[in-house]
C-alpha cells in the first residue's frame, strides 16, 4: 500500500492510498466513512488485489498527522466530492468500480450524480442513504449530534468524550487493524471489540473510527453533521449503472424500508442481497465474503 498526500484548492491535506501498479487492471474506488481507517478494508483489499488496483482515502482532517482543525466551510459536503474528484484525476482515473460503507455512499452518489461518465460499477456496503443518517431515528445519530451540540457549547467536553470512549473501547491507533485477525472461515476476530460489535453501543462504534485527539473529534462532527443532512435519494434510487447492495441482515444503524425495497425492485440496474448475521460492521465480520460478492458484481459487467 502506497501512502500518497495531496493539497486541496482550499489548501487543505489529504492522504490517499494506492494498491496495486498495474494500469491495465480494473480500478476499484473505496469511500469510506469519515474517521474510518482505510486498513478496516485490508481483509477485502488482500482479497481483490492483484486482480484489480485499488484506491482509498481520508476524508479531509484526517489524519491527525495534519493537525488541521476544520472550520465549517473546509468541512462543506461539495469539498468532500471535489476532493474524491480531484484525486482520480491526480492519478489519471478515467472510470473506476465504486465500493462504498456506510455515509460514505452519499459522497460517492453525489459524485456519480456528477460525474457518471466516471462509473463500471458501484457496491454498497450497508449504506446511510437518507438524511438523518441510516435508521430515521438512529441512536448513533441522536448520540452525535448530542455530542455536536455538547462540543460546540463547552470545548473543553471534548477531553470527556474521548476519554469515555477509551474507557469503553480501544480506541484506534495508527497500527489498530493488528488487534483484528481472520480465521479460515473468512469471519474477523479482535480482542474486545468483537464484544462491541455484538453490542453496537453507540459509543462504542465512535471507538471504530480513527479518533483519538480533540481536533479529528472536532473534524468527525463537522463532516457526520454535513454528510449527516444531504439528501441523496434522487441519486440512490435512480442508479442507472450496474450497482449491488449488500445488506447486514443485522445491521439496526442503516437499513431498507418497504419504500426503498419497492423502489429498488422497480430499478433493474439495482439487486440487493441480504448477509446472514451481519452487522453495520460486516466489513470485518465477513471480509472474505464480501469481497467474493465485490468479485462476482465486477466480473459481471468486464464479461459484458
Amino acid at each position: 500500500m502506497e501512502e500518497k498526500t495531496y493539497l486541496t484548492h482550499d489548501g487543505v491535506s489529504l492522504r490517499y492510498y494506492t494498491i496495486g501498479s498495474d494500469r491495465r487492471a480494473p480500478v476499484v474506488v473505496i469511500t469510506s466513512a469519515p474517521g474510518m481507517s482505510i486498513k478496516f478494508w485490508l481483509p477485502i483489499i488482500t482479497a481483490l488485489q492483484g486482480k484489480y488496483a485499488v484506491l482509498g482515502f481520508d476524508y479531509r482532517g484526517f489524519p491527525k498527522e495534519f493537525g488541521h482543525k476544520l472550520t465549517a466551510g473546509d468541512a462543506r459536503f461539495d469539498n468532500l466530492v471535489e476532493d474524491l474528484n480531484m484525486i482520480l484525476e491526480k492519478e489519471n482515473i478515467e472510470e473506476a468500480h465504486f465500493l462504498s460503507w456506510c455515509s460514505g455512499a452519499k459522497v460517492m452518489l453525489a459524485f456519480y450524480a456528477s460525474y457518471p461518465e466516471k462509473f463500471r460499477s458501484i457496491t454498497m456496503l450497508n449504506p446511510a442513504h437518507k438524511t438523518g443518517g441510516g435508521a430515521e431515528k438512529s441512536e448513533f445519530s441522536n448520540v452525535l449530534y448530542g455530542l455536536i451540540d455538547k462540543v460546540g457549547s463547552d470545548e473543553r467536553s471534548i477531553e470527556r468524550v474521548l476519554k469515555l470512549m477509551k474507557n469503553i473501547g480501544v480506541v484506534p491507533n495508527a497500527d489498530f487493524f493488528d488487534y483484528i485477525k481472520e480465521d479460515e472461515s473468512g469471519v474477523a476476530h479482535a480482542l474486545d471489540l468483537a464484544d462491541l460489535l455484538i453490542d453496537e453501543s453507540s459509543y462504542s462504534n465512535l471507538a471504530f473510527y480513527m479518533i483519538d485527539d480533540a481536533i479529528t473529534l472536532s473534524n468527525y462532527l463537522k463532516i457526520y453533521e454535513e454528510i449527516n443532512k444531504t439528501n441523496v435519494e434522487e441519486s440512490f434510487f435512480g442508479l442507472s449503472v450496474a450497482t449491488l447492495l449488500l445488506m447486514g441482515e443485522q445491521d439496526t444503524i442503516s437499513y431498507l424500508t418497504e419504500r426503498d425495497r419497492d423502489y429498488i425492485v422497480a430499478n433493474e440496474s439495482i439487486s440487493w442481497k441480504e448477509i446472514p448475521g451481519g452487522s453495520h460492521f460486516m466489513l470485518i465480520e465477513y471480509p472474505t465474503q464480501i469481497a467474493t460478492e465485490i468479485d462476482r458484481h465486477i466480473e459481471t459487467i468486464l464479461d459484458q
